[in-house]
């Protein structure tokens, strides 16, 4: 079975060119090997938000929570994990090692 992780990257980039050249440096800088941008927007409270996706590799769902982790890990440690571990994974940073980026939000679902 294969997996893939969503994150939204809360920026406070005021254009969305700036918000592309973040994504550009986030997937430069980070072990993260398949980051494909799915879209940027305005947010309403200001900045823009970078919707990415991060296929995973193919194996049990203990497998893909371990491998999302090191993902995850790769944008920064500190993570708030909520729910259920045995359902889906959902967390939030709020302490991110980017320039720019205010918080970072990430859902894996089993499918």
């Amino acid at each position: 079975m294969s997996y893939t992780m969503h994150f939204i990257f809360f920026t406070d980039a005021s254009r969305q060119q700036n918000a592309e050249r973040l994504f550009n440096t986030i997937k430069k800088e980070t072990s993260a090997a398949d980051l494909k941008l799915e879209a940027i927007d305005p947010y309403h409270k200001g900045g823009h938000t970078i919707r990415v996706s991060c296929p995973l590799s193919k194996g049990k769902w203990e497998e893909a929570v371990f491998e999302g982790i090191q993902v995850m890990q790769s944008f920064s440690r500190g993570w708030v994990l909520n729910g259920s571990i045995s359902e889906s994974v959902e967390a939030i940073l709020n302490d991110t090692t980017f320039s720019g980026i205010n918080m970072i939000s990430v859902t894996m679902k089993k499918k």
